[in-house]
């Protein structure tokens, strides 16, 4: 099963630097003179990876196109146009809902539309003035933060686990005296119990409540 906290945690993190990596070197192939159908389809097959929890299809659209030096702006540009048929489909797909449900079209769906689109727009538009300056340090850095952050909800709630189900009974002596870390914990110790119960098949959950 994908679908798994640790996966999503392993993946941001690996594709983090993955993306790292591919984009430390200066590159200058451009879509008008390079992009050919082995890149098109190199490329698509990094896209697929995105079903996989914790892969990010830009992200990885853009690390195989770094991968094969184009430039930051191009590898962009090129991701932007390979979400244009998963986007399509995802959209076709859709269209059930609308003939299958009863769905009232109203001036709040208008406005959803618009504001989606124009949002949309607005943020393709300054990613790309972004990565034409800057380099992709910001997002590798969020996704290494993002990780390390689902680890400790993994690992450290994972270890609060197996210290028995009366937690409340057996806290730590030294524990007490910090009231802000008793609290955190606890706060995480909840959290990951809720993770499990939540990843449980639905007869388990029986048998555990």
């Amino acid at each position: 099963n994908l679908r798994n906290i640790k996966v999503i945690a392993w993946t941001t993190l690996v594709f983090g630097i993955i993306l790292y990596i591919a984009d430390k070197n200066r590159f200058d192939k451009k879509i008008s003179s390079n992009l050919n159908l082995q890149s098109i389809l190199f490329i698509s097959l990094f896209q697929v990876l995105s079903l996989v929890p914790g892969v990010s299809r830009a992200g990885i659209t853009i690390t195989a196109a770094r991968i094969l030096k184009f430039n930051r702006l191009d590898s962009g540009k090129i991701s932007f146009l390979l979400s244009i048929p998963a986007l399509a489909g995802a959209s076709f797909l859709g269209l059930k809902d609308v003939f299958t449900q009863s769905i009232e079209f109203n001036y709040l769906v208008i406005i959803a539309i618009l504001t989606s689109f124009i949002f949309s727009f607005v943020t393709v538009k300054f990613f790309l003035i972004y990565i034409n300056k800057f380099s992709m340090n910001a997002f590798v850095i969020y996704r290494i933060i993002i990780a390390l952050i689902l680890f400790t909800y993994i690992y450290w709630g994972y270890l609060f686990l197996t210290n028995g189900s009366n937690w409340d009974s057996k806290t730590p002596h030294k524990m007490n005296k910090h009231p802000s870390k008793l609290l955190i914990s606890r706060i995480w110790f909840k959290m990951y119990q809720a993770a499990i119960v939540a990843n449980t098949p639905s007869k388990e959950k029986i048998i555990a409540a």
